[in-house]
């Protein structure tokens, strides 16, 4: 089988040379398409296949081509230029695997050199995306430092990873209150939209007693079903990012999948059915949807809906809609959690008029 692979690449395809981003060659497409079938094993085995895939990763500098090859036969030699290539695509479909692979490799000190100075670039983002300690190290200065511009465009996506909200929690609490209030009132914001109690209430502990806030509320089920809404108003509830509803789920228009479509939810949910599963998200978590933790040997917590759990490790659709690929030799626990990733106190964030509106909203969705 080997044999004939290589007799496959080196005979109908061309042989490397350096190929503009762009070219559209088929027979180039064939060789890729052979290597990204190809036994990674037969790379670490086989100096032939070895050097055939070395050739093929020379040609492809600069390309985006090269990610996945590179993270597929480990080519560590390659990490540079895979930095480059996301620096120079950062919406590569490959970016948050290649990104983890890098970070898992060693290159967390490249990835801090290529973006010193720098609050601007796009691996910044990559980075802020990623949650794991390694990325925390470089992201968390950039949220505390000269680059205002910078910190409010990596906050969301640092504080909606756990580690990331801890360690900014962290930070904060080191700081008088005046220096970082306008950044904590964003933080606040944001840890609206995320499952972890002790994270919110540890952020409203570090507010003067008078700005201080109660998580969670009660509400009059009963009382609010009799409130008609207005579901125009509500469509802009459920579609203001400042209220959280498109982080998780979509109206059939708008929105992302990290949970349930609402496109129906309409004809499936009373009124009071759909207060219940906003105000008391726990109660009843769509099958498929649960929450599962999986936390590395060096302490980095991940959370999110499991998309798989095969040989290789366990993939999950974290908070912000991106696939985390953890590798099973990097596992140290993973469980299911009894609670929902939409967090409580929803109808204490966006208020019982809004919240009004939201349901009128949802209920005719379907109709």
């Amino acid at each position: 089988m080997k044999v004939l692979v290589l007799v496959l690449l080196w005979t109908i395809v061309p042989s490397p040379t350096v190929v503009a981003e762009g070219e559209s060659d088929p027979r180039w497409k064939t060789r890729i398409e052979v290597l990204r079938r190809l036994d990674p094993a037969l790379y670490r085995g086989s100096e032939s296949v070895r050097g055939l895939v070395d050739a093929t990763l020379e040609a492809l500098e600069g390309r985006r081509e090269l990610v996945g090859l590179a993270v597929r036969f480990d080519a560590v030699d390659r990490m540079d230029s895979v930095i480059g290539v996301l620096e120079k695509f950062p919406d590569h479909a490959e970016a948050t695997g290649a990104l983890a692979w890098l970070l898992e490799s060693g290159a967390a000190a490249t990835l801090s050199r290529r973006v010193e100075g720098r609050p601007e670039s796009a691996l910044l983002d990559l980075l802020s995306r990623n949650g794991s300690s390694r990325a925390l190290d470089i992201t968390i200065p950039f949220l505390f430092g000269e680059h205002s511009a910078a910190a409010r465009r990596l906050l969301n996506p640092v504080c909606l990873g756990k580690e990331g909200a801890r360690r900014v929690l962290d930070e904060l609490g080191k700081r008088p209150f005046a220096e970082v209030r306008p950044l904590m009132v964003e933080v606040r914001i944001i840890l609206r939209q995320t499952p972890w109690r002790e994270i919110r209430e540890g952020l409203e502990a570090l507010f003067p007693e008078g700005e201080r806030r109660e998580i969670g509320g009660e509400f009059d089920i009963a009382e609010l079903v009799r409130l008609p809404g207005d579901a125009g108003r509500g469509k802009a509830v459920f579609r203001n990012p400042a209220h959280t509803c498109t982080l998780c789920h979509r109206d059939g228009e708008a929105g992302t999948n990290v949970g349930p479509d609402l496109a129906e939810i309409g004809r499936k949910l009373g009124k009071g059915a759909l207060y219940d599963a906003i105000l008391d998200p726990d109660a009843g978590i769509s099958v498929g949807f649960e929450t599962w933790e999986v936390t590395t040997r060096d302490g980095t917590e991940h959370i999110g809906i499991l998309i798989s759990d095969e040989e290789r490790g366990v993939t999950l659709r974290n908070l912000l809609g991106d696939p985390v690929f953890v590798i099973r030799e990097a596992i140290h626990d993973q469980r299911q959690l009894s609670t929902s990733l939409m967090p409580e106190g929803l109808g204490v964030a966006i208020g019982r008029e809004n919240l009004v509106d939201l349901v009128a909203y949802l209920s005719r969705l379907g109709h």
